[in-house]
């Protein structure tokens, strides 16, 4: 019996097949849009909407390109600090340095300055020194190159010495380039990179005002094209003693204009072009062999405007044989009030006329092939057309819209074939998915998981949201709706949680600065959709807490112990100048008497004084730590003279020697300590 309804179901009538319905909706569908469509490319001027769109995504690709780029330069290219003023620092106090003096400069600076090149991810950094008591002579500088930034060696081993002492590349490991010079000659055709932010150091305190970006040149003339970005060095007297830049070769900064963004093939790409003082659009940095045999390098662009609000150009001095046109978009190098802020570059995009318009001319084509082929069938088949068609269709349609979501869907016979079982697999389909959403819920819950889950759409102002999740983030419950119906207080919440990162985890982040709270925060971000699932991890991380806790402080005093204090030492000692340092050792006088008196918690107690006094000998630059029962270690460092350093303990004495403690018999004495 089941087996022969299913197969008279199969065999339904072909007056309620959808297919049979559909064919007839659907020509004379055909045919009404064909009519509206010719209508309103003939009254609506489709096809100068097309055009304008065609310009406008034009300008957009131009437009963000040259965003792209100019992101690069502001936020990671010319971001020098804090290496810069950490440079300036290691420079001798004398403006007039030896060789041997610049030497010894240039291998203090040289991990800065590798430090520099690798967070500006460019193709080289550099530090130039005044030669102003030599000139005609080369400058002294210490330059390095990575011909391909993207890949960063560990070791260092990817980088190459342009210019410096000898000694750095032995010392470094850092191989030198075929180009090595000890110092770098620079004749007036090459030296605006340098002389430009010289000059100009004195116009402002801000350095960042003082940054120039050079034009492409090559340094020497048989080396890579480059282009610079340098500021002037001044030391804390406000003594120019040079400049500090970076390089990109030309080659690298290509490969952020590529041709392809514009058209799959044959496209003239992308241009970086200069204003000269006539106003006159110049080439400068010029990308690929198609756009360089079509243009001239050494001629300016001559330009007739073709659409002034997206700020696109005829271009009338190519060889091409079609049109040629370009999208003009300055890019902001200087702030204003600078000495640059005069010089002008442009990102310029090129486009011939069957690239930016030939979408618009097969539009045109498919328009009137469709008008007339839909007349055709439209006449053949217009008797079919059906006024019951789409009635059926608009109540399933609505019945699933009105239909709650956390319940079972229920269609009601529309009369066709098709639609019904279509509305009884989606029924089923439906009751299946609550199914499997109420086991994962099930799942959770016995898990007892401390687990969020969120997710907000880009068009939409809502976000939905696991039932945990604010009470992980801690969220008032009554604040928890209002503030999942905001987008932006959301992300406002989450950004807020993300600018407090957990030093040495990856992803995790203190809810709080007061709170022992913390959480594992992984985003997914999709085109038109973010993800983020979020885990509380404060059990986690509060014994990892207590793990480094335990590892590095002596329990009674929570200070250093001594293999904290030998391995903090050790870190300063192998990083570099200290200037004058003291290691001092401490001996902690009468413990032995005080414990066989008084018993070993008072001597606990004398200890932990000791300790706290000991903490506070110097403000900064120093550690402190427990070597074994009654000794101490001090290490200062960053001092200017030994004299500071007797100081220091001269004082922490004095105040020794006034601070009384009261001993358990009630009788008071002054705490002794003995230090070497």
């Amino acid at each position: 019996m089941l087996n022969s309804e299913i197969f008279m179901r199969k065999r339904a009538p072909r007056h309620k097949s959808i297919a049979y319905k559909l064919t007839i909706f659907v020509i004379g569908l055909v045919i009404l849009q064909s009519l509206l469509m010719t209508l309103s490319m003939v009254v609506g001027g489709v096809l100068e909407n097309a055009e304008a769109d065609a310009r406008q995504s034009f300008y957009e690709k131009v437009y963000n390109r040259r965003d792209y780029i100019q992101r690069e330069m502001k936020n990671r290219w010319t971001k020098l600090d804090p290496y810069v003023t950490q440079i300036a620092d290691l420079l001798p106090q004398n403006t007039v340095m030896t060789p041997d003096e610049a030497d010894a400069f240039f291998v203090s600076a040289s991990e800065d300055l590798i430090a520099l090149l690798r967070t500006t991810m460019t193709t080289g950094a550099f530090i130039i020194l005044d030669n102003q008591n030599t000139p005609g002579e080369p400058n002294a500088a210490l330059y390095f190159r990575d011909y391909d930034p993207a890949l960063n060696d560990a070791v260092d081993n990817d980088l190459y010495l342009i210019a410096g002492p000898y000694g750095i590349s032995e010392d470094l490991s850092i191989p030198m380039d075929q180009q090595w010079h000890y110092g770098l000659d620079l004749n007036e055709t090459v030296s605006d990179f340098y002389t430009q932010p010289f000059l100009h150091a004195t116009d402002s305190i801000d350095p960042e005002r003082l940054g120039y970006w050079s034009k492409p040149f090559r340094l020497p003339e048989d080396d890579s094209e480059i282009v610079t970005y340098s500021l002037p060095l001044v030391d804390d007297y406000g003594n120019v003693r040079g400049v500090i830049g970076v390089e990109i070769m030309v080659g690298y900064l290509n490969s952020f204009l590529p041709a392809t963004d514009l058209a799959s093939q044959d496209a003239l790409g992308y241009m970086i072009a200069f204003e000269d003082d006539s106003g006159s659009v110049f080439p400068m940095i010029m990308n690929g062999a198609l756009q360089k045999r079509m243009i001239e390098s050494d001629q300016p662009l001559e330009l007739t405007e073709a659409d002034n609000l997206e700020n696109i150009f005829k271009v009338e001095n190519t060889s091409s044989v079609s049109t040629v046109y370009a999208c003009i978009q300055e890019m902001g190098l200087y702030n204003y009030n600078t000495p640059y802020s005069g010089e002008t570059w442009y990102i310029v995009g090129f486009l011939n006329e069957n690239q930016l318009f030939g979408f618009v001319k097969r539009i045109q084509k498919t328009l009137w092939t469709a008008f007339l082929g839909s007349i055709v069938i439209g006449s053949v088949g217009g008797y079919f057309v059906s006024r019951h068609f789409a009635k059926p269709v608009v109540a399933l349609a609505r019945t699933i819209e009105e239909s709650p979501q956390s319940g079972n869907v229920q269609f009601s016979e529309t009369g066709l074939y098709e639609i019904d079982r279509l509305a009884e697999a989606i029924g089923q389909a439906n009751q299946r998915l609550l199914e499997s959403a109420a086991k994962v819920s099930r799942i959770i819950d016995l898990v007892n998981a401390p687990i969020g889950v969120f997710e907000y759409a880009k068009d939409s102002q809502t976000v939905f949201v696991t039932e945990k999740l604010a009470r992980i983030l801690g969220i008032e419950e009554h604040d928890a709706d209002l503030l999942y119906r905001s987008k932006s207080a959301f992300i406002k919440i989450i950004n807020d949680i993300l600018t407090r990162p957990e030093p040495e985890e990856q992803d995790v982040y203190r809810l709080c600065h007061a709170q022992e709270r913390w959480v594992k925060i992984t985003l997914n971000h999709e085109a038109d959709r973010t993800l983020g699932v979020v885990v509380d991890v404060s059990g986690e991380m509060t014994e990892k807490n207590k793990m480094r806790m335990d590892r590095d402080y002596d329990v009674l005093t929570e200070i250093y112990n001594r293999r904290a204090f030998y391995r903090e030492a050790r870190v300063l000692l192998e990083g570099g100048d200290l200037d004058v340092a003291a290691l001092i050792m401490f001996d902690l006088d009468n413990l032995k008497s005080i414990n066989d008196r008084y018993g070993h918690p008072f001597g606990d107690r004398y200890i932990k004084i000791a300790a706290d006094h000991l903490s506070h000998l110097a403000k900064e630059k120093r550690i402190v730590g427990r070597q074994s029962g009654d000794e101490f270690l001090v290490f200062i460092y960053g001092r200017k003279s030994r004299d500071e350093v007797r100081a220091l303990t001269d004082v922490f004495y004095q105040k020794l020697n006034r601070a009384e403690i009261e001993l358990p018999d009630g009788n008071k004495r002054y705490m002794q300590i003995s230090g070497g």
